[in-house]
């Protein structure tokens, strides 16, 4: 699960490589990704290339399901945007929005 919590910064973002090192361990064995962005406020100026850069490299590497938490229509559009740009729609269809964890968690695991 990656957690975003209050304005999402580019500083936060451009040079973390975390989930790319995870996802390099699953071998390009099928993955799912839950996002929880229930408390973040905004996205940064650029932080929308680093999420396409990451969300292509998910692409790549099997991803096979996600779902973003996040009340926040703003955010949700920019996410969308993002998913078009990448292609992701292509691949995995509509992106699935949850107000809360919870749903999200069912979905993610069914």
């Amino acid at each position: 699960m990656v957690t975003f919590e209050g304005p999402i910064l580019l500083s936060e973002v451009a040079d973390d490589r975390r989930f790319g090192d995870i996802v390099k361990t699953f071998g390009g064995a099928p993955f799912r990704v839950l996002c929880d962005f229930g408390a973040a406020t905004a996205l940064e100026k650029g932080v929308t290339e680093v999420f396409m850069r990451a969300q292509s490299f998910a692409l790549k590497a099997n991803l096979e399901r996600d779902a973003f938490v996040t009340p926040d229509a703003n955010l949700r559009y920019q996410f969308n945007s993002i998913a078009h740009r990448t292609r992701r729609f292509h691949w995995l269809g509509p992106l699935r929005f949850f107000e809360s964890l919870e749903p999200a968690q069912a979905y993610i695991h069914a």
